[in-house]
């Protein structure tokens, strides 16, 4: 007796071809989110390193208010080179606010400010494996990251 759900159920027997069709299109998928997650995983990891970079640099120049902007360029580069994942050309700014106003052998526009002011700016399109396009895609951007941090000013 043939009872007709029973053969419904059953369908028709899929064929070598359509499983390598959808073998095909899942592990694209997979393999697509994959790469994208690790991608995102190193951005994170890279602006968690140009926050501690910034953050130290501003520790650093809080009690060396007094210096000028090449000393200050070259600690921010010094600690990126210190990070593994920071590449210390890649910082397209480096602003220390206020500006050092320098007057014979010192810098006296940052003498009795309160809290000085670290911005970094950092581009991040040379750590990127996959093409911008198809991170932007899934909607992750590689332009450049800024950080600031305040710091108050200590007395010498």
């Amino acid at each position: 007796m043939d009872i007709p759900w029973i053969r419904l159920r059953r369908g028709r027997p899929s064929t070598k071809a359509q499983n390598t069709v959808e073998f095909t299109l899942s592990i694209f998928l997979f393999i697509s989110i994959l790469f994208v997650g690790i991608q995102m995983g190193l951005i994170i990891i890279q602006q968690y390193a140009l926050m501690h970079v910034t953050r130290e640099s501003a520790r650093w120049l809080a009690p060396h208010y007094d210096t000028d902007q090449a000393p200050l360029v070259a600690h921010v580069k010094g600690e990126a080179a210190r990070m593994v994942t920071l590449r210390p050309n890649n910082f397209d700014s480096i602003v220390a606010e206020p500006a050092c106003v320098w007057v014979v052998d010192r810098c006296t526009g940052r003498a009795g400010v309160q809290q000085i002011k670290l911005t970094t700016t950092y581009n991040l399109a040379t750590h990127t494996f996959l093409s911008p396009a198809m991170l932007s895609a899934f909607g992750i951007s590689t332009t450049a990251r800024n950080y600031a941090v305040a710091m108050q000013q200590e007395s010498p």
